[in-house]
């Protein structure tokens, strides 16, 4: 049985509760009527129109206000049911092929039907942006607002079909390739990210396209951070680096980034993470030889550093987590979820939009200027400032993706 399992799970994502801000609102069309007026020298006449209105905010219902006859109901009452954990009313959802089909996918994974309950969440807004007859049934098309770390927006579509004269979901068109252009993530606050796993590290996991230009060979390797196995970016700190030419999507207002290290001795500075063409108009996090912590941002044309951490040693071949947060008023440090230094700066960040990791300006000097020597991990940076809370939750989790 091949079914698109993406399917299953973006039905319990979006596949949701109801709009409005009541529960009448189990029966409400897309569609609004509009009165509009038309003025002229002979006069003025008024005509009814009939427009729809997307998106439409998702609210939840009771399990009496389902009653299936339209798809919207449907989808409220399948999100409802998840929400209730009450999975015998969430496939009443579903046509009964579409059940059994899905029953049978999760007991192969060897998954209980209760994690979908972990699929969905109160805190998430979620709306139907539209919707279309397909084929012998129709889709409505979906987006989820996580309220996360990342700021992540999903997108996709579900279809519906009728079965005993009420609306029910089905997996028929999953195996379409034509939708398959309606399905998308987007990253709102998380503008660059990297994993560096062991295929394609040099890629953007957030999708804004900065993907990274490897000099002289810097290479993955294995390891280890809180026990699990990891893989992470490693540097000779003589002769590569990691760089961004163009960074999209550049951070202004207000800025956060970090990630991982972990440092072996070098005599020379060396830099974590930069962005900007130079030392004089970047923004930056730092590891001198016996100072600690350097670390600085450019806004207004003006460079403001700050040194800190010099307690800490750095190399003493454990992981360490370094953030740097700005939001527009003050400037934090944070290493190892503990806040190590705060600064007073304000302005917009005015950096050059390159984003150089593990050297500085290796676009310039082709991975041979102040070179880190060690494991560098889960790089990542946002156009906000994370809270004291989002960075320990990273910390404790062993990451900087989100949680």
């Amino acid at each position: 049985m091949n079914i698109n399992l993406s399917l299953v799970f973006l039905f319990l994502f979006s596949a949701v509760s109801l709009f409005g801000g009541s529960a009448t609102a189990a029966t409400v069309s897309e569609s609004q009527d509009f009165s509009v007026t038309a003025f002229g020298s002979g006069g003025s006449t008024t005509s009814q129109l009939l427009g729809k209105v997307y998106p439409i905010k998702i609210v939840n219902i009771t399990k009496s206000q389902a009653d299936y006859k339209t798809p919207e109901n449907t989808a409220a009452a399948g999100r409802s049911a998840l929400l209730q954990h009450d999975l015998d009313w969430f496939y009443q959802s579903f046509t009964v092929e579409a059940a059994a089909q899905e029953k049978k996918m999760f007991e192969d994974a060897g998954l209980a039907l209760t994690e979908k309950y972990k699929l969905v969440s109160k805190k998430d807004e979620e709306f139907i942006t539209g919707k279309k007859d397909y084929k012998d049934g129709l889709l409505l098309f979906f987006e989820v607002h996580d309220h996360d770390i990342d700021g992540t927006i999903t997108k996709g579509w579900s279809g519906f079909v009728q079965e005993n004269g009420l609306w029910k979901a089905t997996y028929k068109y999953s195996e379409d390739q034509e939708l398959d252009k309606f399905d998308d993530v987007i990253y709102i606050h998380c503008v660059a990210s990297y994993r560096f796993p062991p295929a394609d590290f040099l890629e953007d996991s957030c999708w804004h396209g900065n993907d990274l230009t490897n000099f002289n060979k810097t290479g993955v390797v294995l390891d280890k951070r809180y026990a699990e196995d990891l893989t992470a970016a490693v540097f000779n700190g003589i002769d590569n680096g990691l760089v961004r030419q163009q960074f999209n999507d550049m951070p202004s207002e207000q800025l956060s980034m970090g990630g991982w290290i972990k440092a072996d001795k070098v005599d020379h500075t060396a830099r974590i993470i930069e962005i900007g063409g130079d030392k004089e108009d970047s923004t930056a996090i730092v590891l001198d030889p016996g100072k600690g912590l350097r670390f600085w941002i450019h806004t207004n044309g003006r460079r403001v550093e700050r040194t800190t951490a010099l307690d800490y040693d750095f190399h003493d071949q454990q992981w360490h987590h370094l953030y740097l947060t700005y939001d527009g008023m003050q400037m934090k440090l944070y290493v190892d979820a503990q806040l190590k230094d705060v600064h007073q700066v304000a302005g917009s960040v005015d950096s050059a939009p390159i984003l150089n990791i593990g050297q500085r300006n290796a676009l310039v000097n082709n991975g041979r200027a102040n070179t880190f020597k060690g494991l560098i991990d889960d790089i990542q940076v946002y156009k906000k400032a994370l809270t004291a809370d989002e960075i320990m939750r990273k910390y404790a989790n062993g990451t900087t993706q989100s949680l």
